[in-house]
């Protein structure tokens, strides 16, 4: 519903306290006067905050308590709207909240209501039950696009239509302030608005991401084609490549809820679900499993859940979530923050109508929150396993004609593909770094021998999982490498 409208309705429907999150006063307030406006005869309309107490009125007003009390002692006969500013900060005082509970069936007889606005998420659990919590959305794309339009009619630009697009895009899940400046930094670097401010607004989007605390925007994205194997998954995406189009929605398909990938570490999960985003063409937000969460988890999960919402259509990557959460939703040596962080996120998965796409990784599927997997959060669950021979040859070539993109054909990929069995891709990738890093240090180029080389120096590994022991060898490397290679024995941890 507009917020607007579901607004109103909570003010006719006497609903005399009402919370609102601010991240934008300008545009709430504005809101909130247009709708006191709305009502015949139109509502007066007070706003009151510490430091000018009630604005055009009241000015000594100067403290929580004594704002209450003007309320309270108003005139019951005239309909008000009052909106009181960071009334986060009294969510610690007890007097404050039973003052609140106290005003609130006097004030709906009377027609009465507060709104406050404030930094967090939440209201105390003891209010619960008397305030009503209402989400402000995120400018929507047609105000982007109407901020955007004027500034391109105010500055010197020749933005085409896709380029505008593109603008507009790179501005969902910012704040109106942020959008506007980010906007006019651009313009004061460039002297126009141009193609290029698309970075600028990235890049001021890392930065309000960031200093929230809740998700990572990496700047570079992953091309599908760049990882070997995983022809599943590569499957899976063709199938929904176009499901984000204005064709896919009028056809009516219904956006991918997401994956789950579960497989040991080397094997591409996180490259690959990195990669989701790219073959897709839309942005990527990343949850690290290393985040903290601070005293005030589901805090951080609704900015996360409102900033990916604003970005949609986008990926969301809860990476190693085995690691972050544990098989209950939750460690046992964080205080409860993580498992409280995952019953934020799985409720907000449940409910979420924005096309998010949720990519999960786990090394151990065992280990992994158990409803990821039994209560639909995803479409599909890859069982991620180390490549096969074609694959690993796959694998090797990628990273060849990156290192070396005119000579890459040159080195005997399918040799060394069938004599690295249980090899992941990490493995292969840092076997290719180790055979350059011994060319460079005797001031050569590096060539197949030195990749066959790097097998016997690296060792195999046979499908249970063990490493093989060290080659002591100068030699060039055969295909029939078990002739020389020792007893296997199980690999470091």
């Amino acid at each position: 519903m507009d917020f607007a409208r579901e607004l109103a309705l909570l003010i006719q429907s006497r609903h005399s306290l009402i919370y609102i999150p601010a991240l934008e006063e300008e545009r709430i307030e504005a809101t909130i006067q247009a709708v006191a406006k709305s009502f015949s005869p139109p509502r007066p309309y007070w706003c009151w905050d510490l430091i000018e107490g009630y604005l055009g009125n009241h000015s000594g007003l100067k403290d929580y308590n004594q704002a209450l009390e003007a309320i309270g002692a108003g005139r019951s006969d005239v309909p008000s709207v009052y909106v009181l500013r960071d009334f986060h900060r009294a969510w610690n005082d007890d007097l404050i909240l039973r003052k609140l509970k106290n005003l609130k069936a006097t004030l709906a007889k009377e027609k009465r209501t507060i709104i406050m606005l404030g930094a967090r998420a939440t209201v105390p659990p003891e209010l619960n039950d008397d305030v009503r919590v209402l989400e402000f959305p995120l400018p929507s794309w047609d105000e982007v696009s109407g901020e955007v339009r004027r500034v391109v009619e105010s500055v010197p630009s020749n933005l085409s239509e896709a380029e505008f697009e593109s603008l507009v895009s790179a501005g969902r899940g910012l704040v109106m302030g942020r959008l506007r400046n980010a906007l006019m930094r651009s313009v004061a670097e460039r002297g126009a608005l141009d193609a290029t401010a698309v970075m600028m607004l990235l890049a001021e989007k890392r930065r309000a991401l960031s200093l929230a605390g809740v998700a990572d925007l990496p700047e570079d994205q992953v091309d599908a084609n760049e990882v070997g194997g995983l022809l599943a998954v590569k499957n899976y995406l063709t199938a929904r490549q176009h499901v984000f189009s204005s064709a896919g929605r009028s056809f009516g398909v219904s956006p991918p809820r997401g994956i789950a990938l579960f497989g040991p570490a080397g094997t591409g999960k996180t490259l690959m679900a990195r990669a989701v985003a790219g073959f897709w063409q839309i942005p990527l937000l990343v949850l690290p499993p290393g985040r903290g969460y601070g005293t005030d988890p589901e805090e951080r999960i609704h900015l996360l859940a409102r900033a990916a919402e604003a970005m949609a259509p986008c990926v969301l990557l809860l990476d190693d979530v085995d690691v972050a959460f544990g098989p209950a939703g939750g460690l046992p040596d964080d205080g409860g923050a993580s498992r409280r962080a995952w019953s934020a996120i799985a409720g907000w998965l449940q409910r979420k109508e924005a096309p998010v796409v949720v990519v999960a990784t786990a090394r151990d599927a065992t280990q992994a929150p158990l409803d990821l997997v039994r209560r639909g959060l995803v479409d599909e669950i890859f069982q991620v396993t180390p490549p096969t021979t074609k694959e690993r040859r796959e694998i090797l070539e990628l990273v060849l004609h990156r290192v070396r993109p005119r000579e890459w054909d040159a080195f005997p990929a399918d040799l060394v593909a069938a004599n690295t069995a249980g090899f992941t891709g990490a493995d292969l990738r840092r076997l290719i770094e180790g055979a350059m890093l011994r060319a460079f240090g005797e001031g050569r180029e590096f060539t197949g021998d030195d990749l066959l080389m790097e097998v016997g120096r690296f060792g195999r590994r046979d499908r249970d999982g063990f490493r093989w022991a060290t080659i002591d060898t100068e030699e060039p490397i055969g295909v029939n490498l078990g002739a020389v290679s020792p007893k296997p024995v199980p690999a470091a941890t």
